[in-house]
This record gives C-alpha cells, sequence and structure tokens, in this order.
C-alpha cells in the first residue's frame, strides 16, 4: 500500500506550537522483521520518521530517518546496527506526526497493537518490548555554550600512493568547565569533516575522496570512534571522527585525525569542516557505558542538542590543500 507523500509532509511541516504539546504518535508495533516489514511498506515515504528496534533481547535501537522512503530509512537502520551486531532485527516502534498518524495506521493495520502521544522534543525508547516516553537531560543554552570545541589547527588534505588521506591537528580542546561530564560524558565531541560531490553527484567518479575502498582512521581523542554515516545523503562523504569520552578532554594536548580512503574519480571536492558537541541519548539503555557508539549521538528527536561551530568557512573549501584556522574564526591556505 501507498500513502501520498504530500500528505505525510504536510504534516511534518507543521510548527510545534509548545515543548510540551503531543505532536508525535508512537506507534507499538508487533515485533516484526525488518525485511518482512520493508516489504510490506513497500514505496511509502516521508520527511522523517523514527524507527526503535532490536534484536529481541540483547540490544535496543533507534534512527532518525531523513526524507526519503520508509524502505530505505529500515534498511539504513539495519545496516546501522549490523556494524557491531549480527543478528536478525526486529522493529518495535514508529514514531511518526500526530497529524499522519491515521493514514500510516492505516497501511500498518494488523500490526500496531498500542499507541502512545508524545511530544517531539521527548525522546522515546523500548525495554522489554514496552515503549516509554523518557524526559531527556535538562540542558540550558547556557550550558550548551559551554561545551568546548578547539581554539586552532590545520587540516591537511593529500594525494598519496594507493589511498587520499586527510589530516587534522587541532588544539584548545578541554572539558575544564565540565560541561561534557564527569565520570563518563552526556556530550559527545565530533570534528565533523563532510566532503561534498563538486557537481553535486552521488557517483564514485564525483568524489576526490571515497568512505569505502579501503578506508582506515586513527586518532588519539579519548574514546575515538568514526561516525556512522546512516543520515547522511548520497552527496556527501562523511570522514567524521569523534571523542565519546569528553569529558577526558585535556585542553593541553594536541589531538590529531586521520582518515584514509579510496581514490575517487574527481581531481578535487568541496569540503566542511565544523566543530560539533553533541548529545549523547543516555536515557536509552543502548546508549550506555564506555563503549563508543556513534549511533548514540546527536539523535535528539526531532534536532540535535548541542553545539556547533564552522572551523574553516561558512562555505565549502577546496580539497585537496592544506588549510590552519581558528574556531569562529575562519581559515586560510597553510
Amino acid at each position: 500500500m501507498v500513502v501520498a507523500a504530500t500528505a505525510l509532509m504536510a504534516a511534518f511541516a507543521s510548527p510545534v506550537a509548545q515543548a510540551e504539546t503531543p505532536d508525535t504518535l508512537v506507534l507499538k508495533l508487533t515485533p516484526t522483521p525488518v525485511a518482512h516489514l520493508r516489504q510490506e511498506l513497500g514505496s511509502l515515504s516521508t520527511t522523517a520518521l523514527e524507527i526503535l528496534g532490536g534484536d529481541r533481547g540483547e540490544f535496543r535501537g533507534g534512527y532518525l530517518a531523513p526524507e526519503g522512503s520508509v524502505a530505505a530509512a529500515l534498511t539504513t537502520f539495519e545496516d546501522t546496527w549490523n556494524l557491531s551486531e549480527r543478528k536478525p532485527l526486529y522493529i518495535d516502534a514508529l514514531r511518526v506526526p500526530a497529524q499522519a498518524a491515521a493514514q500510516v495506521k492505516n497501511v500498518l493495520k494488523g500490526y500496531v497493537t498500542a499507541e502512545t502521544a508524545v511530544p517531539s522534543t521527548t525522546p522515546v525508547t523500548v525495554i522489554d518490548d514496552r515503549v516509554s516516553a523518557v524526559r531527556p537531560q535538562p540542558v540550558s543554552a547556557a550550558v550548551a555554550a559551554e561545551l568546548d570545541v578547539p581554539d586552532r589547527g590545520m587540516t591537511l588534505a593529500l594525494n598519496q600512493q594507493g589511498h587520499r588521506g586527510i589530516r587534522h591537528s587541532f588544539f584548545g580542546l578541554s572539558n575544564s568547565n565540565g560541561a561534557y561530564g564527569s565520570g563518563y560524558s552526556f556530550y559527545a565531541y565530533e570534528h565533523d569533516t563532510k566532503v561534498l560531490s563538486v557537481n553535486g553527484g552521488c557517483n564514485d567518479n564525483d568524489f576526490w575522496i571515497l568512505r569505502n575502498g579501503g578506508l582506515g582512521w586513527s586518532s588519539n581523542l579519548p574514546g575515538a570512534y568514526f561516525d556512522t554515516n546512516a543520515s547522511d545523503p548520497c552527496n556527501t562523504q562523511d570522514m567524521t571522527v569523534g571523542s565519546w569520552n569528553a569529558h577526558q578532554l585535556n585542553g593541553g594536548t594536541t589531538y590529531t585525525v586521520d582518515t584514509w580512503g579510496g581514490h575517487g574519480g574527481a581531481v578535487l571536492s568541496h569540503m566542511n569542516l565544523t566543530a560539533q558537541a553533541l548529545r549523547i541519548k543516555r536515557e536509552s539503555p543502548n546508549c550506555s557505558g564506555d563503549t563508543p557508539k556513534p549511533w548514540c549521538v546527536g539523535v535528539d528527536f526531532p534536532t540535535p542538542i548541542g553545539r556547533s561551530v564552522r572551523l574553516i568557512s561558512l562555505n565549502p573549501v577546496m580539497i585537496p590543500a592544506c588549510y590552519s584556522w581558528r574556531a569562529g574564526g575562519g581559515g586560510e591556505r597553510c
């Protein structure tokens, strides 16, 4: 069955009058394998969707899908969690806008067992087959503004035999005011590196560097992890490395991030470099502990909570090249 995309788009486009308005609906489903639900939904499209599921016992996960087909979003959910798990995955719940719920329920009739209206600002999780709305950690604007980012640094993108590489070195990144947390981090730091195709295309020949093709990475960031590209558009190669244990950041340390990947067919690409301090969804049982879980970072619904500062330029810059930069002050060629 197919639900008109325009109806769902209109529902998601409606503004939220108040933070506490129950403007989204969580539909509890009979636990259903991803592949089966993907087949049933066919070409259903939406501008946003939250998917919750797990492997029936050991872990639970979530995914906030961007605009596109629901079938594609379910595939991405499966691929994201299969980074660390190789068991069959089941969908437990979907969160949709309240105004689109009737149409979505019509498509999913026979699967929906319960529904819960919650504000879009309230995270939800699934524990022991129960959908629970969990109040997020209170975050004031002052705390978000205090989240530290690097003072200055240098970024070098270069051609190398057999691969292409991007090296970052940066200074002044700390947790001196404790805003990232203590004991464990409420926020992760991400050195967000997005390589864009020079002409907007999505083929390997449209990029200077490829995320696949022998990708490697290294960093001395505490609790370093390579970011998932689950929600990135096809015209982007995400080369982001983050720090899961950002509470351990030391302002006296020079941090480095190296990523290298395959040769694309283009001789150059555009690149954005942004410092991001993003909330970890700690209230989810899957996002606890010291093991990095990139799919738990920056997934607050409807928008991530944290701080973002462009490091090189407000506009994409060309690579390969070398740039020196200061946070918030832009950069220049080395």
